[in-house]
């Protein structure tokens, strides 16, 4: 069953996003989620439904009990337990299935495998993106990198030039252990004004898992709303001076940038005053909640800072290795 928890977290996860994009009335948004659906092959785990005409993305869900086996080419290219297609040629096969009426997609394998760092292709991975591209075509045929392009297409069964328009829209998420991914779908619940401790995150898998046994399989946004309210996850609290309704949910305005750290994933954020989240004080000895000078809304980021009780906003730390 781990593996179907895991499975199911970004399944929820689609859905929260779902909610909160209708209450943010984003363009471009997500307004459905599939769950197995038919006629993506072994890309039907998780599925994406966006607005606006943007590609529609397939994912792989796969769970790895220990860490004994990285990704990479190696874990890409064995062969099924059944002595059947390996993973790269089950999504080069969905892939090409998809794409056969000149629909554009976005792919991605998610998992909690770490990347092969032995790996020619991987080592050049975009950690930004999850792409291989635009590192994957850099070099030669005679090169390292260009020997592993010819591997990859020829177990995949094409050419080079479509291996790397695959690669193109094929991102590759690794690391993603369960309790992290835990922590990002408790954030994005927080930040759609829902409950989100552990047991509100179960009560949202529980809901997905009754969904599939129904032999529901794509869930939409009247769906997810309904979920919301049956199961009462809505975040209830008072409204105070720094709160505001959007749709169903009483959200916190944001408040001004007051410091960087770096975050789990080890990328540095601004950490903002949010829902009552306790700050360090400024070097004036103030916070941002003593300070009378707020604004209904925020921009983001460090350009968009507002100076609060005469304190300049502070400096984005140095990347490592960069001076």
């Amino acid at each position: 069953m781990a593996g179907d928890t895991y499975q199911w977290l970004y399944v929820w996860e689609g859905c929260v996003q779902v909610y909160k994009d209708a209450l943010d009335g984003v363009r471009g948004s997500v307004v459905a989620v599939g769950v197995e659906v038919t006629g993506a092959g072994n890309l039907d785990d998780v599925v994406y439904y966006y607005a606006d005409g943007k590609p529609t993305r397939y994912a792989q869900v796969k769970y790895a009990a220990d860490a004994s086996t990285a990704a990479g080419e190696e874990y890409l290219f064995k062969p099924s337990a059944d002595g059947g297609p390996s993973i790269l040629q089950k999504i080069t096969s969905s892939w090409q299935t998809l794409t056969r009426n000149g629909e554009q997609v976005q792919l991605a394998l998610l998992t909690n495998r770490s990347p092969d760092p032995a790996d020619v292709l991987f080592k050049g991975r975009d950690t930004r993106t999850g792409l291989l591209r635009p590192r994957a075509d850099h070099q030669g045929p005679r090169s390292e990198r260009g020997r592993a392009r010819a591997r990859w297409a020829a177990h995949a069964g094409l050419d080079e030039a479509q291996l790397l328009k695959l690669l193109d829209v094929l991102e590759f998420h690794l690391g993603r252990d369960e309790s992290l991914q835990r922590t990002l779908v408790s954030r994005l619940m927080q930040a759609a004004g829902l409950q989100h401790n552990e047991q509100a995150i179960m009560t949202g898998i529980q809901w997905i898992t009754q969904q599939v046994i129904g032999g529901k399989r794509e869930l939409s946004l009247t769906d997810i709303r309904a979920a919301v309210g049956e199961l009462s996850l809505l975040a209830h609290r008072s409204a105070g001076p720094d709160t505001h309704r959007r749709g169903e949910a009483l959200v916190a305005r944001p408040r001004p940038v007051t410091a960087w750290q770096p975050d789990l994933l080890g990328v540095h954020r601004a950490v903002q005053e949010h829902d009552g989240m306790k700050l360090p004080p400024m070097s004036n000895g103030t916070t941002t909640a003593n300070c009378a000078a707020t604004c209904a809304r925020w921009p983001t980021g460090v350009q968009a800072w507002s100076s609060c009780a005469g304190t300049p906003a502070p400096a984005r730390p140095a990347r490592p290795g960069k001076r």
